[in-house]
């Protein structure tokens, strides 16, 4: 089995750049289990939006992981992108998986995973944990 770095390190020195988005999930996800996540489901979809990864921390939590793959060497680039109406759309879809699999009593966050490539091609994963609060009204269970 090829570990998540030397996927990862493959995948940037070649240059390819077709589905990047996917390639940057499929890394996180890796970089996530090296860490001792348990992924609950990936490119999870309903009708209000889509959740990247769900994962279970080691300390319990469910984990709403946004990804971004960038070719800027400042993380918070991705973060960025990550706006008010985004968060709340990232709420919502949430507040739907929890509802669905029966998951309301249980404590969750939102992180946000940003990839970046710099000038060499060289990778850096930045895992920024509980990165936003639940928006909307009433937060998470409006």
């Amino acid at each position: 089995m090829q570990h998540w770095w030397s996927r990862l390190l493959s995948f940037f020195k070649s240059g390819e750049s077709s589905n990047v988005g996917q390639q940057g999930e499929d890394v996180a996800t890796g970089f996530l289990k090296a860490a001792g996540y348990k992924i609950l489901a990936r490119n999870h979809r309903s009708a209000i939006g889509e959740l990247d990864i769900i994962a279970r921390s080691p300390d319990g939590f469910i984990v709403f992981v946004e990804v971004k793959t960038r070719n800027d060497s400042d993380p918070e680039g991705g973060f960025g992108a990550i706006h008010p109406a985004k968060r709340k759309k990232l709420t919502r879809t949430a507040l739907g998986y929890l509802k669905s699999e029966r998951l309301l009593n249980q404590r969750c966050r939102f992180d946000v995973i940003v990839i970046t490539i710099d000038a060499t091609r060289q990778p850096t994963i930045h895992h920024i944990v509980n990165a936003f609060e639940a928006t909307g009204v009433n937060s998470m269970f409006s």
